[in-house]
């Protein structure tokens, strides 16, 4: 196995648990110290791989903004995912909105409108889960 691999899997693993701990406290309400106790691991390497938490989030809202254009995203069977989507998106629109759209802003830099167009996607889905 080569060092590539190991580094993608911990990566990989530090974003699937990252996920999950955004999802359910948001931004604010997540720690490092949380993310590295539930994925077994120190701190200092979630650091070593993100840096901050700022550019953990970021990677995960990139993620998140991947799955709102996949097509099967609002599929019935992946209800449990979008509430729990619809959870951390009702935290972060309505009490870290400034943080959260600022973040959108920084991944689509080169490109005004589509950061625009991910953050109206996020609120119509907010919406729409919102009125159900």
């Amino acid at each position: 196995m080569t060092d590539v691999s190991i580094i993608s899997k911990t990566e990989e693993n530090i974003l699937k648990v990252a996920r999950t701990v955004f999802l359910n406290y948001g931004y604010e309400g997540t720690k490092i110290a949380k993310i590295a106790h539930e994925a077994q691991i120190s701190t200092s390497v979630i650091h070593y791989y993100f840096r901050s938490k700022k550019r953990l989030y970021s990677k995960f809202v990139f993620k998140l903004i991947d799955a709102l254009f996949d097509p099967y995203f609002v599929d019935s069977e992946k209800k449990e995912n979008n509430e729990a989507i619809y959870r951390f998106l009702n935290l972060e629109i309505n009490y870290n909105s400034d943080f959260f759209f600022s973040i959108v802003e920084e991944l689509f830099v080169e490109d005004y409108e589509m950061a625009r167009f991910v953050i109206l996607q996020w609120k119509h889905f907010y919406e729409i889960y919102k009125n159900k």
